[in-house]
């Protein structure tokens, strides 16, 4: 029993020993970090070029710490995909070799699709693309580098997908909202409300506000439909002139018109309620009994 039990603990320490070598891998030299694309660091970036063979430029900027799109559209930048752009700076490059001793149109670098420029002191040119690993060509300065292509396709994509998906700029202050059913106005500190439902929650103002502030499409398009009848203003601080949505249409989609813009927001169909109306106050008690003529009494469970 005792050599039993003897041969057990030899059979687990060789058992112990090999996952032990084949998690460490002794001898093994630890991989060497792969190079950075570049050695410029995107904090410092404040342009960015987007230059794409058949289509406009792309022009953007950081403004007071936040990114624009100057052209071909004037509005904010989508954050995300700024940040991932930005990122490129530092990705890893896989290979790299001398562009100058090599045929760029093996790499479809003769005429690159996508020229990227960062403050006009570094450019980076897309070539094709290495399926096996799912990388991509880029060239930057003389070298060849082959990196992840997992940012191509936000640049090689419609314009108007680098752009932010938000409604209002961030940290927009509102002074007034004219809504199809209602107009809001804030006057000495308070909001005095045209057509005002009787039924309104108490919080109803903040949270229309609230509401507009956090609103996002599910994507902005191109603008490809004429203003409708309905039309929103929002008058916000610093700004004379107002923000103005046109309803394009209500269902399936709810469809804003940015007509000043030349774009489109495409949110879903409850966002129109949401953005819209005034919340309603829930129903009490002696509400329904007006209603019903009966108390409603809660429900405490099921059997």
């Amino acid at each position: 029993m005792k050599s039993r039990n003897l041969l057990n603990l030899v059979l687990l320490g060789i058992v112990v020993v090999l996952v032990l070598v084949v998690v460490f891998e002794p001898g093994k030299k630890p991989e060497q970090p792969k190079p950075k694309l570049t050695s410029l660091n995107k904090e410092s970036v404040s342009t960015i070029q987007i230059k794409r063979l058949g289509k406009k430029d792309v022009v953007l900027a950081k403004q007071h710490d936040e990114w624009r799109m100057l052209a071909p559209y004037q509005l904010p930048a989508n954050k995300f995909r700024l940040d991932a752009i930005l990122r490129l700076l530092e990705a890893p490059s896989y290979s790299q070799h001398d562009i100058r001793k090599l045929d760029k149109q093996t790499f479809k670098l003769d005429k690159p699709e996508i020229t990227l420029s960062f403050d006009n002191k570094l450019s980076m040119a897309f070539g094709g693309s290495e399926p096996l690993n799912h990388r991509r060509y880029v060239q930057v300065g003389n070298t060849l580098n082959l990196i992840s292509d997992s940012v191509y396709y936000y640049l090689a994509g419609k314009t108007t997908s680098l752009l932010s998906l938000q409604l209002l700029p961030a940290n927009v202050a509102i002074k007034a909202i004219y809504l199809p059913k209602h107009k809001l106005q804030l006057k000495a500190g308070r909001w005095q409300i045209e057509n005002q439902p009787k039924d309104m929650a108490s919080d109803a103002v903040t949270q229309l506000l609230n509401n507009w502030k956090l609103a996002q499409a599910l994507d902005v398009i191109p603008a490809k439909n004429k203003p409708g009848k309905e039309v929103i203003k929002i008058f916000v601080e610093g700004q004379e002139a107002p923000i103005v949505f046109s309803i394009v249409k209500r269902k399936p989609d709810f469809v804003l018109l940015r007509e000043d813009k030349g774009v489109e927001y495409q949110l879903t169909e409850d966002s129109a309620e949401r953005l819209l109306n005034l919340a309603k106050a829930e129903p009490t008690v002696e509400h329904d009994m007006k209603k019903t003529g009966k108390e409603t009494k809660p429900v405490t469970g099921a059997k």
